[in-house]
Order: C-alpha cells, then structure tokens, then sequence
C-alpha cells in the first residue's frame, strides 16, 4: 500500500512537473514568435524606406545622366565658352552698354542753348 501510494505521489509530481514544462515551452513559443513579428514589422519597414531612397537615386541618376548627355553635346561647351566672352575666328564680337539712369531721366535738348545748359549743369554736379 505504501508502495502504491508513492507511486501515485511520484506519478501526480510527474504530471504536474510535466504540465508546468508544457505551459513554459508554450510560453516562450508565444513570447518568441511575438519578438519575431516585431522585428519582422521593423524590417518590413526599413525595407520600405529603402524602397524609396532607391526611387530617389535613380531619379537623381537619370538626371545626371541627361546632365552628362547635355555636357557631351558640342552646343552645350560653345554656349559656356561664349558666355565668358570667346568668339569664333571670323566673328566680331559687339558690346552693348546699358544706358545709364541719369541719362535717362533728362529730357534731350531740342536747341543749342539747351544743350549748352544741359551740358554746364552735368559739368557742375
């Protein structure tokens, strides 16, 4: 009778020993399986972001490339070289000087003695 009752006593701490050991591999089953959706939720957005900075560089790529395309045309090197004032053999180059305000703003002489006038009074300012 002892023997049956330690048998009884062995098999209750067993199945107790055993359920705890089931509800703790459950246990951490679920806590893993819940840090393993988080860092799947921050991945899928990192990969999102680095969906975008990709869309970014290759617009910034296609525009160097057509920047380099338009480099490479002799049309885009002869405008740069004219705007620092080169010319061609052959051409002429004409300057234009803008008038400037005080010109501007007297009225033209219609006779000598206005011209005169408008002459002494440039002198005297």
């Amino acid at each position: 009778m002892k023997k049956k009752i330690k048998e009884e006593r062995e098999a209750k701490i067993f199945s107790i020993i055993f359920v705890f050991s089931i509800i703790m591999i459950a246990g951490l089953l679920i806590f893993s399986n819940w840090r393993i959706s988080k860092k799947r939720k921050e991945l899928l957005k990192e990969i999102e972001s680095l969906k975008q900075e990709i869309e970014n560089l290759e617009q910034q790529n296609n525009q160097l490339k057509q920047g380099i395309g338009e480099v490479e045309e002799e049309s885009f090197w002869e405008a740069k070289i004219r705007e620092q004032g080169y010319q061609k053999s052959g051409e002429t180059a004409v300057v234009i000087k803008k008038e400037q305000e005080s010109e501007k703003n007297q009225p033209i002489p219609k006779n000598i003695w206005e011209k005169f006038l408008a002459e002494i009074g440039r002198i005297l300012k």
